[in-house]
């Protein structure tokens, strides 16, 4: 198969053996997805992935949904819930209990700052062993698209994010065409485009002309074709949410360059790492 992807413009973690173990906001088969017990828990893995959001203070935070009432007691501390989450500002944010809907081992995990996120991976970057992040800029819901990818710049080229990007620990990704153009333009890590569907094999080369890095898919409708497409153009090709061995094992035949996991563990067992 084709392997023609600039090394250059890649994360040091995609640089390696492949299929890349990518722990799904964090080790969500394991602890409160998107937590710090989650990103500990998936430390062993190539990288972790994460959902950033700006709160209406402008603090970048992390969380999947757009709505508290998941995966948070916001309800309980009497928070609108038809609110969107980013339209909170971040005092509020930061006293909610993100850990107990999970286990209540976990009662009183609170929410992550994606600077509380830089300091775990600062950390094991000094350890020798360094932990690589995908991370997800979830479409805007309180804010204009480019004062979101702007806040997103100026933390990455600002300490503690200037050393991770320096060591090319980071990539960004995105479901939103208009963060996706604009994280191309202003920030200054790889690009990936997220879809919900693997786009046709003829229509891939395309995404690579736009300045993206990455096609990032659902791995259930992922063919051999537009594997190699996009590669062929330059791209590397993730997938998400693979949980079963089976379907580990069909991605590995397809090539991909790295698997989005809840369980990173059992995948690097799996893959004998």
């Amino acid at each position: 198969m084709s392997d023609s992807r600039p090394p250059s413009v890649l994360p040091f973690w995609l640089a390696g053996a492949r299929p890349a173990v990518v722990g799904h906001r964090g080790a969500a088969a394991s602890a409160p997805e998107n937590t710090l017990a989650s990103f500990r828990a998936a430390l062993g893995a190539d990288a972790v992935e994460t959902d950033v959001q700006l709160s209406s203070d402008h603090e970048l935070f992390l969380l999947h949904d757009d709505s508290l009432g998941r995966t948070t007691d916001g309800g309980a501390q009497q928070l609108d819930l038809a609110r969107p989450a980013s339209s909170q500002p971040w005092e509020a944010l930061r006293t909610l209990d993100a850990g107990s809907w999970f286990a209540g081992s976990f009662t009183g995990e609170r929410l992550a700052l994606l600077d509380d996120l830089a300091a775990l991976l600062t950390r094991a970057l000094d350890d020798g062993a360094p932990v690589g992040l995908d991370l997800e800029i979830k479409s805007p819901t309180a804010h204009a698209a480019r004062t979101v990818v702007q806040h997103v710049a100026a933390t990455l080229t600002a300490e503690p994010w200037q050393r991770l990007v320096e060591a090319h620990t980071v990539m960004v990704t995105s479901f939103d065409p208009e963060v996706v153009e604009l994280g191309c333009a202003l920030l200054p890590v790889p690009v990936g485009l997220l879809t919900a569907t693997t786009p046709p094999a003829e229509n891939v080369a395309e995404l690579a002309e736009l300045g993206l890095a990455a096609l990032v898919t659902s791995h259930d409708d992922l063919t051999l074709p537009v594997v190699v497409a996009a590669h062929e153009a330059g791209l590397v090709v993730g997938v998400y949410t693979a949980n079963e061995a089976a379907d580990w094992d069909r991605l590995v035949g397809l090539d991909v360059d790295f698997i989005v996991s809840d369980d990173p563990a059992a995948l690097r067992a799996h893959l004998g790492r």
